[in-house]
């Protein structure tokens, strides 16, 4: 899979090592979970690429951590950069 990073909010977790991050997901919502620091860089969120639709709008990304809903989860194309 490659990888990319998905523009996030991102907070302090309750325990050392690990943050809470909130990003935008396909339908105008938002969704958070619990990841290690390691998987955090700035304000982005490092994320597998699972698929491309069609038309290109929308990506789905495996979400590292512990979500509170799915691991895989469809975003905005606009909030995932992924490298050529």
């Amino acid at each position: 899979m490659r990888k990319g990073l998905l523009k996030c909010k991102v907070g302090k977790g309750m325990f050392k090592g690990e943050k809470i991050v909130a990003f935008d997901v396909v339908g105008g919502k938002v969704n958070s979970t619990i990841v290690n620091e390691k998987d955090v860089e700035g304000t982005f969120l490092k994320v597998k690429i699972c698929k491309t639709r069609r038309n290109g709008n929308e990506i789905l990304v495996r979400i590292p951590g512990e979500p509170f809903s799915s691991r895989k989860i469809w975003i905005p194309n606009d909030k995932v950069w992924v490298p050529a």
